[in-house]
């Protein structure tokens, strides 16, 4: 077994679930434990090791019920910065952030996962491969380790002394789960240890909370399409860009002043979108050349980490969570401070969230290891969400609805999942969206958020960000305004006026007004389609869960009795 010579296995029997006595292997949860010894009795080198080099502060306890406290992995004693490695070689099937904290799980051939969490950083990405010893992070403070065999969870100190363990884990969680699945079972884990000698009444309306989010989150969804359906909203829209427009007048640059190109050097990174690559991005259409910068100043971040020269990255590592990607962002911004030199950021659609919450976010701006942040302009970012993220979440609510968007996602191969943590937190009602929209960037930072009159994909109104100055362009063509505006000329212009501390276009009143009711009916007919499909879903599901109680056949005829009367 595993390539050792000469040794003998016993196996032992430790515990099977209530109803795992059936066969197959969708019945089957902790079955089995073997320990190996060589022929001179002498035990083997365990497969697992301590993700750190400190004592255990707190033992494994399994709540008696899901909502009671305690403990579903172990603590171990480690002080701030301490480097956590891999306990075993394996894959990254989650590295984020859950409830405000990092963790990161890693999946291990045998079909165990063992996890990592409350990190101060991560340094691996879902889909990277370890080694037994790779460095996923840095810890806060302690480090809480868990394991999981399926949906069980297990002591890792077990794991760790005995010389060898084989679990029998069932087939569908031998495999890397949808995100939203890894994320919800670290959830499980955050809840055991949030409970800790907590009263079971608190324990019990805490667990219940975290079970109704969803459908807390799919409610405020429904209401946000219920006050859409109204025109005070779209009103209320239309008076704020008109306002803008006014403050605007007083400060805007005429057509007829060209922009000039940058007078001193400067650095600048490029963030691309969600669905971009290395090697694809319509980011990369920005003509930095004319704008100032010399080639060896600008570079393109990578979701992850660093910039895309170091660590290439593909459309799936846009899809993760935007907190780790800002996180990495800001790692990454750290490494270009150099004295007398500011660094300036330009964005495209969730790069631009990206960069608001890497600054903003959880962060006030008080890292001293950052370079000078002189400007950040975005290109089509929906910082007040994105009217097509919250339909495809209002969609995912039914049966019907998920099953017809991993169809779509299967058709376009693009690697952007329905349920990916990246297009949930876009979404207009998520916890993501709400916290960061409102968020004003650090003082000293000057920010323009340009947007497309025809963008399909972010509508104008979208893209407001606090602080900001705000322009809306008209491109040329149809279905493209959102790829085709980092390389327009028009966008050129207002990005070099904003790097040169200058006012955006002076605009007519009347292509003020064209932008606002364009814009605004772009993200009216977003609405109209996601609450036509979450509510087509939800009736569909209705109409199955119905046909699936409705016996089927002919209904059987009463017994009559031998007088004549139906049997009763």
């Amino acid at each position: 077994m595993h390539g050792y010579a000469g040794m003998a296995v016993g196996v032992v029997l430790a515990g099977v679930l209530a109803s795992g006595m059936g066969p197959g292997p969708t019945r089957l949860g902790l079955v089995a434990v073997a320990q190996a010894a060589d022929q001179s009795g002498q035990h083997g080198k365990a497969q697992y090791v301590a993700p750190v080099a400190a004592p255990v502060a707190d033992s494994f306890r399994r709540p008696a019920q899901p909502w009671l406290a305690g403990n579903r992995g172990i603590d171990f004693d480690s002080p701030p910065n301490t480097e956590v490695r891999a306990a075993a070689a394996g894959e990254v099937v989650f590295a984020g952030v859950v409830a405000g904290s990092r963790h990161v799980v890693v999946l291990h051939p045998d079909g165990l996962r063992t996890s990592y969490s409350f990190l101060a950083n991560t340094q691996v990405g879902r889909g990277d491969r370890v080694e037994q010893g790779t460095v996923l992070g840095v810890t806060l403070a302690r480090l809480h380790f868990g394991v999981r065999a399926g949906e069980e969870y297990l002591d890792p100190e077990a794991l760790l002394v005995a010389p060898m363990q084989v679990y029998l884990v069932p087939d569908e969680h031998r495999g890397p789960a949808e995100p939203r699945i890894e994320r919800s079972a670290v959830a499980r884990l955050l809840r055991s240890v949030a409970r800790r000698g907590g009263s079971a009444a608190r324990d019990g309306w805490d667990w219940a909370r975290d079970q109704a989010e969803p459908y807390v989150s799919e409610a405020r969804g429904a209401l946000h399409y219920l006050a859409e359906a109204t025109p005070v909203p779209r009103a209320y829209r239309l008076y704020a860009g008109l306002k803008n427009w006014a403050q605007a007048r007083t400060r805007c640059t005429p057509i007829s002043v060209p922009a000039p190109r940058l007078k001193e050097r400067r650095r600048v990174v490029l963030v691309a979108g969600l669905g971009s690559s290395s090697t694809q991005g319509a980011i990369d259409d920005v003509d930095t050349d004319a704008l100032g910068y010399a080639p060896g100043d600008v570079s393109r971040f990578s979701y992850r980490g660093g910039s895309v020269a170091d660590r290439p990255y593909g459309p799936e590592d846009t899809t993760a969570d935007l907190a780790l990607a800002a996180r990495r962002l800001r790692e990454y911004l750290a490494t270009l401070s150099e004295p007398g030199v500011a660094v300036d950021l330009i964005a495209h659609s969730q790069g631009g969230v990206v960069a608001h919450a890497a600054l903003a976010e959880e962060f006030d701006g008080l890292d001293e290891r950052l370079p000078e942040i002189r400007t950040l302009v975005t290109l089509g970012s929906p910082h007040r969400g994105a009217d097509v993220a919250t339909a495809a979440f209002m969609t995912s609510r039914s049966t019907a609805g998920e099953s017809a968007e991993n169809l779509l996602a299967l058709a376009l191969d693009n690697g952007i999942g329905p349920t990916s943590p990246a297009l949930a937190q876009l979404s207009e009602t998520s916890s993501f969206t709400r916290a960061l929209r409102d968020k004003p960037l650090p003082a000293g930072i000057r920010a323009t958020s340009i947007a497309a009159r025809g963008d399909l994909l972010v509508a104008a109104p979208r893209t407001r960000l606090p602080g900001a100055e705000h322009v809306t362009l008209s491109l040329p063509g149809l279905f493209d305004d959102h790829a085709a505006l980092p390389g327009s000329p028009p966008a050129q212009r207002e990005i070099a006026l904003s790097l040169n501390a200058m006012g955006p276009t002076c605009e007519a009143a009347g292509d003020v007004l064209g932008d606002l009711l364009v814009s605004d009916a772009i993200g009216w007919a977003w609405d109209a389609a996601g609450a036509g499909l979450w509510v087509g879903g939800r009736r569909l599901d209705s109409r199955a869960s119905r046909k699936s109680r409705v016996p089927s056949g002919p209904m059987p005829k009463p017994r009559r009795a031998p007088s004549g009367r139906p049997r009763r």
